[in-house]
């Protein structure tokens, strides 16, 4: 009785039972997986696992050059589309009106000899911006409105020109009759300065002065606009055009480039092979990895300042590192599975195993 309490208190009894059952299993298992294995060896000749081997690497190298390759011919096409829309993004903002540049070229023909209009505009401090657009915009008036009357406003065999000097005084532009006579000399006032048009009319009577719209508006309510003609320009376009023209640049924008996408989906449904389904799946992806890169090279054009040209290559390189840093990223995945494989069996091993034992691994 004693005998039979110890057994049912002892549990090395109930273990030693389930490896028992254990062991019957194994030992079934390995029987019928040994009968097969000795069985394969004469089913699945030497000759046989040659061949399928052949095949396995014939496969591998299609699957390189239809799937792995054409993934990488992709990345090379958007990554030039990038490049391409950054950099017709910036040259689209860096070109200045051919008007403001003419009338700067009139205004200042000493610094245009020297640059352009954005060249000097650049290396002008805060101070001295307001002074050289003022000569611009004035000269730009001028030109605006020789054009108006050449094609508008005078009769047939009437022309208007510029005075050839910039500092012409008293007049800027000379109208001329069907002999060629000058026939009428006006002055032109690009400002919002009453005063300004007011000590003009005083310093120069004989002549008459054309000027900005708002300007004419509002002398003639003064009752100060008798002497005066309304230009139909106003001064507040002439600023724009002249603020548009020194604030050339990329603006920075979120909204994707359609044409960039146009090009990234025709190149796919045009030369990707499968069903609609699969191009679907693959301009997804394609778009999903230009955006973020577009983006990077757009912001680098937009705060890099002079040093522009640095955002083709850095909206290109990171298009290039989405896709290396995809295979690095599935490279550390299958690489930590298979050392977790390692550690989940050796952790069983390693109970069982001395020191000498894993140095003898290890030597």
């Amino acid at each position: 009785m004693i005998g039979e309490e110890n057994q049912e208190k002892d549990p090395s009894y109930g273990k030693m039972a389930w490896n028992s059952l254990a062991a019957a299993g194994d030992f079934i298992r390995e029987g019928v997986h040994g009968s097969l294995d000795a069985a394969s060896y004469a089913l699945f000749s030497e000759k046989a696992c040659e061949e399928l081997l052949e095949k396995e690497k014939r496969l591998r190298k299609e699957y390189e050059v239809r799937v792995l390759k054409r993934r990488e011919r992709w990345m090379h096409v958007d990554a030039l589309t990038i490049g391409g829309l950054l950099l017709s993004d910036i040259l689209a903002g860096a070109e200045v009106p051919t008007e403001i540049e003419a009338a700067f070229t009139a205004a200042y023909p000493n610094l245009a000899a020297m640059g352009s209009f954005s060249d000097k505009a650049a290396s002008l401090t805060d101070e001295q911006l307001p002074g050289f657009l003022a000569g611009v915009k004035g000269k730009l008036f001028e030109m605006e409105y020789v054009e108006l009357l050449n094609n508008e406003l005078l009769p047939a065999g009437y022309t208007a020109e510029l005075a050839e000097s910039v500092t012409q005084p008293g007049w800027d532009i000379a109208i001329s009759g069907p002999d060629g006579a000058v026939v009428e000399l006006l002055q032109a006032k690009a400002t919002d300065s009453a005063g300004y048009v007011s000590e003009a009319l005083v310093k120069y009577p004989e002549f008459d002065i054309v000027t900005t719209d708002e300007i004419y508006g509002q002398m003639l309510m003064s009752g100060a606009g008798e002497d005066l003609i309304s230009s139909g320009i106003t001064n507040a376009g002439l600023e724009s055009q002249l603020a548009e023209a020194v604030d050339t640049g990329v603006e920075f924008d979120f909204t994707p480039p359609l044409l960039g996408m146009a090009i990234i989906g025709f190149t796919t449904f045009a030369f990707e092979d499968g069903p609609f389904d699969h191009k679907a799946r693959v301009l997804g992806r394609r778009c999903g990895r230009s955006y973020p890169a577009w983006m990077v090279g757009h912001a680098v054009a937009v705060f890099s300042g002079p040093l522009w040209f640095l955002s083709i290559p850095a909206g290109m390189g990171v298009r290039y590192i989405a896709d290396a840093g995809r295979k690095r990223r599935e490279l550390w995945a299958d690489l930590r599975r298979r050392v977790h494989s390692y550690e989940s069996v050796l952790s069983r091993y390693r109970k069982k195993d001395t020191d000498d034992g894993i140095d003898a691994i290890y030597a």
